[in-house]
């Protein structure tokens, strides 16, 4: 890649017009984690459980290998787990089966 191109995408990627709202940043894993104060191997086993407890993820990239978490549902999947009394996280987790 040329200087000259090099600049048309960093003008490209910078561009308001282009840009997404903070809250739609993609994540990876490891930055899902990291967020979510977990370890990746919860995330994994958040994933593969029946039915699946974690927050939404998605696949990006070429050939849709690479797995992503939106910021946006991170902080949901957090603000459903927020309580105010025992007895409210009980009726939480019977709810939800865990």
């Amino acid at each position: 890649m040329t200087s000259k191109s090099n600049a048309a995408a960093i003008t490209l990627f910078s561009d308001p017009r282009f840009a997404l709202p903070a809250d739609q940043h993609i994540l990876t894993e490891r930055q899902a984690a990291a967020f979510l104060n977990v370890s990746t191997r919860t995330l994994q086993g958040w994933r593969v459980a029946d039915p699946p407890c974690g927050p939404p993820w998605l696949r990006v990239g070429p050939g849709c290998g690479r797995l992503g978490y939106l910021r946006s549902d991170l902080v949901a999947h957090a603000t459903r787990r927020k309580f105010n009394s025992a007895a409210a996280e009980e009726a939480f987790h019977a709810l939800e089966g865990v």
